[in-house]
């Protein structure tokens, strides 16, 4: 009866083991499909954002707000890069506006800020005090 009931556990635990290796291959699997479909929607997704960013830039244009038009036409440019006449239109729109080339359209993201320099620089010999103070 001993040997019964340990053959019994024995199949008991490869069965529970077979199925937990399926149950982890089948994440694995949804996993990377997830990851695949993540990037798939965000590759689709910029394009119709900024073809609403373009919308926008021409609604801002009519309205009179030139310089929101122009940051508009740039953030839709940046937003349809994977399709290039798209993005080369509203380049040239940007363009148009600013009366710029492009190549001096730094990007978005890195700014102003990196290039200003930190509070803890010493200030130079023009900007110390020069008169004493009166207690």
């Amino acid at each position: 009866m001993a040997w019964a009931d340990s053959m019994r556990l024995d199949y008991r635990h490869k069965v529970v083991k077979t199925a937990m290796k399926r149950m982890v291959r089948t994440n694995r699997r949804f996993r990377s499909r997830m990851v695949l479909w993540k990037r798939t929607m965000k590759r689709i997704s910029r394009p119709v954002v900024g073809a609403a960013y373009c919308r926008a830039a021409a609604r801002d244009e009519r309205r009179g707000y030139a310089i929101t038009a122009a940051l508009e036409w740039r953030i839709a440019a940046e937003m349809m890069f994977p399709i290039a006449a798209a993005s080369e239109h509203c380049w040239r729109q940007w363009e148009r506006i600013m009366h710029l080339p492009r190549t001096l359209a730094d990007p978005i993201e890195g700014g102003v800020e990196d290039e200003l320099p930190s509070r803890s620089v010493e200030r130079p010999a023009a900007f110390t005090r020069r008169f004493r103070r009166v207690d």
